[in-house]
């Protein structure tokens, strides 16, 4: 959603992926959004994984997470109030 005012976001929210798992984004939206690891608050990337643009009605390639285990945050680097969850366990 480009609302930040919405209900909607990342769902499911959280998801939980095996190390080195690959996830891929489904954007049912209408507007282009990105899964973008790293400091929703200040909107900073830390380069664990990025989706990169995903149109509307478009699917990511499949991302490759990280192997380390924990708690992944991530974010819409067009919409930060967007923000998501991965559990790498």
């Amino acid at each position: 959603s480009v609302d930040p005012n919405s209900a909607k976001g990342y769902d499911p929210d959280p998801v939980t992926v095996s190390p080195g798992g690959s996830i891929v984004w489904d954007n049912q939206d209408n507007a282009l959004h990105t899964a973008t690891s790293g400091n929703a608050e200040t909107a900073t990337p830390d380069g664990k994984f990025d989706s990169g643009m995903v149109g509307a009605t478009t699917q990511s390639q499949p991302i490759t997470m990280p192997t380390e285990p924990g708690e992944y945050t991530y974010f819409c680097t067009l919409h930060p109030f967007l923000v998501g969850t991965v559990t790498v366990q």
